[in-house]
């Protein structure tokens, strides 16, 4: 009986692995020969001594890695074909039978998408005898169409790349430049120009799954370069499979485990006392105002591990891969460069020598009347350089000298941060923060938020936290079907990221109208291949990924402020494409969506379902520019709605909500709570106390909500 047991157990184990297999080939479709993401094909033709081809040949191809073996045997024209080989170094051998020696070859090496071509040319054999070939083999591909280029390991591990930013190796292809159009913090494109098409135009997969933003077409977070086995550089003819790119495709794969235990530890370390001074680094000198020279800081740290290794030999493998960039940088700005082009000139005003700055034609204007000899044009002289040298002050310094104002009648009103020119007001009136005179003129004070030139020169500082996490797991079912699975984690904050957005030239921007730069990429990728013949599989892929980003304003001073734009001179204040936090009331303001935050609130989706006699509840629920009521404001509603907003308060319950379709469940236990949450994504509305107590009911619904629902 127990066998019996047995043999039905098996039975079932074999019917739910054939059921899987349909579904995966059902969904996955077949794939002849070509159409390959992330793998490789090798074909050819076995030859013996006499250059004719050999029929029936046994060629097999074992991977030195994880000792997983493809068979094919040959043709009556002596041809092979292996599909859907993973990359790496592989094995060969061939039985040709026993009047030719047995071939092999330990130095085959398969690249992503490459579809290779290898001839094996055999001998007579002897008594055990075996012909090795020890030398590295080159494969060749005699039906390739697409014009592409392979940056394999030995490259990626041996060539400088600046920040570890290993696509920018595509840029040993002389088809590839970088992209200097102008970019938008919130939405970076991938940086390559493939063939002179633009950055956005370009796809990137990672195991053969889509590694693109699709909202802006920028790259998403991939994985360490120390991940990386290899990528394949596609510039153009490449197959309908990749898809939706008009530029180039950037195909990467990423290490598995293997039969032997392998890892790393790796660190750089940058600082500023081994970088050269930027041209453009600057700070403001306090005591004079002048832009001097400085060395910038600079501090960048990037470690990280990878390991990977067998679970069960032959059978199931692991790799795991973490990276950290940490960065502690400058951003330059070309604000103030040669103090704006000022010059200073210093003007023999009735209460004293005045200095002024002056654009360099204000300036030979105002010397030029000082030094005509003639007084009218030497007062004419002193008056336009008051006035010039007035509003100079004003936009860079915040600062007016009040000389101008007492050429208007006012008595000297002293330095101060005030417009120059008084403006026109009622008599003897004050007009908000404007006090009229007499005469009817008053001075208007700079608003808070005006910002003067020079307090934006100078350097900014530039923050990067980004990690890389990546596991992945293989596992060979049999000679015939492998599966992995791979998941990737990316969280990442980055500050002073400078927009061109606006056209300005780069370096216009002030640290104010840098943004920052906050986000989590999550993705899970897995994969299953059946090999169905020599010439045909089955590759079924699928990818759950999700980006959480958020870009805002600066948090450095200003950064919040109402965004400036003065072509060719300076930008600052918000950057433009910063998301707006929406805030609500004060009592409301934790409460958009209701599901997401804490709080008391009623939701006004389905209000028309409340009972009745809360017509005037319905009314201002539906009324509210946003839909939502807090307790706060019910508080303030007639007495008749006294009775809901003590139900709000209830700490009883976590939720009480009145159902949806007339339905009236009104929670008599713990089974109507339970229930909220879903009710929440419907109707509703639901009337949502917090997060309280957890309590469980007593004695049914809560006396408040008898009139109610």
């Amino acid at each position: 009986m127990q066998r019996r047991q047995g043999v039905c157990a098996s039975t079932g184990r074999r019917f739910i692995f054939e059921a899987v297999l349909l579904v995966l080939l059902v969904l996955g479709g077949g794939a002849i020969l070509d159409a390959q993401v992330n793998t490789a094909t090798l074909s050819g033709t076995v030859f013996d001594p006499q250059n004719l081809a050999v029929k029936g040949a046994k060629v097999t191809l074992t991977n030195a890695a994880t000792g997983a073996t493809r068979n094919a045997v040959t043709d009556d024209s002596g041809r092979y074909n292996l599909v859907g080989i993973p990359p790496g170094r592989y094995k060969m051998t061939v039985d040709g039978g026993p009047s030719l020696a047995p071939y092999e070859n330990a130095s085959i090496v398969l690249t992503v998408g490459e579809n290779a071509t290898f001839d094996p040319r055999l001998q007579l054999g002897g008594i055990e005898q075996t012909v090795t070939v020890s030398a590295e083999t080159a494969t060749i591909e005699t039906t390739k169409t697409e014009v592409s280029d392979t940056v394999e390991q030995r490259r990626i591990e041996n060539l400088p790349i600046n920040g570890r930013n290993y696509i920018n190796f595509t840029l040993t292809n002389s088809q590839t430049t970088r992209d200097m159009a102008p970019t938008i913090g919130p939405a970076p494109d991938s940086g390559l120009n493939i063939a002179g098409a633009r950055a956005r135009g370009n796809m990137v997969s990672v195991d053969g799954a889509d590694a693109v933003d699709n909202s802006v077409n920028g790259i998403r977070s991939t994985i360490s370069q120390e991940g990386v086995q290899e990528f394949q550089l596609i510039l153009s003819n490449y197959n309908a499979e990749y898809g939706r790119a008009t530029g180039g495709v950037v195909n990467i794969v990423t290490k598995s485990g293997s039969n032997a235990f392998h890892g790393d530890a790796f660190g750089y370390f940058r600082n500023k006392a081994f970088q050269a001074r930027n041209a453009f680094s600057g700070a403001v000198d306090p005591t004079t105002g002048a832009l001097d020279p400085v060395k910038q800081a600079y501090t960048r740290t990037q470690s990280g591990l990878t390991f990977g290794g067998p679970m069960r030999k032959d059978q199931t493998f692991y790799f795991f891969s973490y990276e950290y960039t940490q960065r502690e940088e400058t951003g330059f700005s070309s604000i103030g460069i040669d103090n704006f082009g000022m010059q200073s000139v210093t003007l023999p005003t009735p209460g004293g020598p005045l200095p002024v700055e002056l654009t360099g034609a204000q300036a030979a204007a105002v010397n030029a009347l000082l030094s005509s000899g003639v007084p009218s044009l030497q007062n004419l002289g002193v008056r336009y350089g008051v006035f010039m040298g007035s509003a100079s002050s004003v936009a860079l310094n915040r600062l007016d000298f009040g000389a101008v104002a007492q050429g208007f009648g006012f008595p000297n009103p002293g330095p101060g941060a005030r417009f120059p020119i008084p403006v026109a007001c009622p008599a003897g009136m004050a007009v908000n923060a404007v006090a009229c005179g007499p005469a009817g003129f008053g001075l208007a004070p700079l608003p808070a938020s005006y910002v003067g030139l020079n307090s934006i020169r100078g350097n900014y500082p530039v923050m990067e936290k980004t990690s890389l996490w990546s596991a992945r797991l293989d596992q060979r079912w049999n000679n015939r079907n492998n599966s992995f699975l791979r998941v990737g984690v990316s969280p990442s904050l980055v500050t002073g990221l400078p927009s061109t957005s606006q056209n300005q030239v780069f370096g216009q921007n002030s640290g104010s109208r840098a943004g920052y730069d906050q986000y989590r990429d999550l993705s899970a990728t897995f994969q299953h291949d059946i090999i169905l013949s020599d010439r045909a599989f089955n590759e079924f892929r699928t990818q759950i990924a999700r980006r959480g980003l958020h870009f805002g304003y600066s948090q450095l001073p200003g950064g919040s402020d109402i965004g400036v734009n003065i072509p060719g001179s300076a930008y600052f204040g918000r950057e433009p494409y910063s998301t707006v936090d929406f805030r609500l009331s004060e009592q409301c303001r934790r409460h958009l969506p209701a599901r997401h935050h804490r709080g008391p609130v009623l939701r006004s989706r389905g209000a028309h379902l409340l009972h009745p006699r809360n017509r005037e509840l319905q009314r201002a629920v539906r009324q509210h520019p946003h839909g939502v009521l807090c307790a706060g404001q019910l508080a303030r509603e007639p007495a008749s709605h006294r009775q809901l907003w003590g139900a709000l308060r209830c700490r009883n319950q976590p939720a009480v909500y009145s159902g949806d379709g007339g339905e009236r469940h009104s929670g008599t236990g713990p089974r109507g709570c339970r229930r909220h949450t879903a009710r929440l994504q419907q109707r509703g509305p639901a009337l949502w106390p917090g997060v309280g107590s957890r309590r469980k009911w007593q004695d049914g619904r809560p006396r408040q909500l008898r009139h109610v629902l």
